[in-house]
């Protein structure tokens, strides 16, 4: 792995949520954005069939939205590769679909992946990341789902923060997301 991915993996895995955005935002009286959290790891030692050097590694996140006493589990598997210094590219990949989806975390110890059946998410359009001076990586990219449904992913990812924008529209319409990012800090490493 090379150095910038190694940065990058240093910043992005580790549990972050957002509790300090939530606080200010009751403090303020007003809170736009869910309760959230988010569990990252590389899961390259999990990925059976994995080539010897796969240019990248894998991470499971596992982001918990909790709005209105009810919270939604999204679990995701990507890739994350570079093909230059300061550079990181994120592709998203399709869960499979014989693996229950509550089974589907970090802290499962049977978790396997089978590297001959992954494939890349059809829908979900690769992020580009450029890291700044700050050491901070950003990235932004949208993804068409269908004709009239965009989701809109714009992250800085840092090594104590990670800011997060995601906007789901249909036909312009928001479905879910907020203009402004969910504020992760870092829990543990």
């Amino acid at each position: 792995m090379n150095d910038t991915l190694k940065r990058f993996e240093s910043c992005l895995t580790g549990d972050f949520d957002n509790s300090a955005q939530i606080a200010a935002q009751q403090a303020a009286g007003k809170v736009t954005h869910p309760a959230a959290r988010h569990v990252s790891r590389n899961v390259n030692g999990r990925v059976d069939h994995l080539p010897a050097d796969p240019g990248g590694f894998f991470v499971l996140e596992e982001s918990y939205y909790t709005q209105n006493g009810r919270t939604n589990a999204m679990p995701h598997l990507f890739f994350f590769s570079s093909d230059a210094p300061g550079r990181v590219k994120l592709d998203s990949y399709d869960l499979p679909k014989d693996l229950p989806r509550a089974e589907l975390v970090n802290d499962n110890p049977a978790l396997r992946f089978d590297y001959r059946g992954l494939s890349r998410s059809g829908t979900f359009t690769p992020l580009v990341y450029q890291e700044d001076e700050r050491g901070v990586f950003y990235g932004r990219c949208v993804s068409r789902f269908s004709a009239d449904t965009t989701l809109t992913l714009e992250e800085w990812i840092g090594p104590e923060v990670l800011l997060v924008t995601e906007i789901l529209e249909k036909a312009g319409r928001v479905l879910v997301g907020v203009p402004s990012p969910i504020e992760y800090r870092r829990i543990t490493k």
